[in-house]
């Protein structure tokens, strides 16, 4: 986890980081959309290292569509960590948006 938070992140990108990833490990409870297209928009480039929960997608509308948005639009994403809890699991269907998500990130 420490190697996440390297020297190589200046103190606003590190900022930026963790208040995204603290935004998205509570999505599934506050399901502002709004605010995630916003973030991506305007500091997603910024984004190399990013870790990423598992969310309880039966709260979603959308199934896991948001980690399509999330992997696709963050251009410069090199790393990208999927952590969970022991209750929430994920299956076939988050994989499929992920691997969407990564294809359109390529082309």
């Amino acid at each position: 986890m420490y190697e996440d938070y390297g020297a190589s992140f200046s103190w606003r990108d590190l900022y930026h980081k963790l208040c995204f990833e603290q935004m998205l490990s509570n999505f599934d409870k506050l399901l502002d959309f709004t605010v995630f297209y916003e973030y991506i928009n305007k500091l997603g480039a910024s984004q190399q290292v990013l870790r990423v929960p598992t969310l309880n997608k039966t709260k979603m509308k959308s199934n896991h569509y948001w980690v399509m948005v999330l992997v696709s639009k963050l251009e410069n994403l090199r790393v990208l960590k999927l952590h969970g809890t022991s209750n929430i699991s994920v299956g076939e269907d988050f994989f499929k948006f992920l691997l969407k998500g990564f294809n359109y990130m390529a082309s």
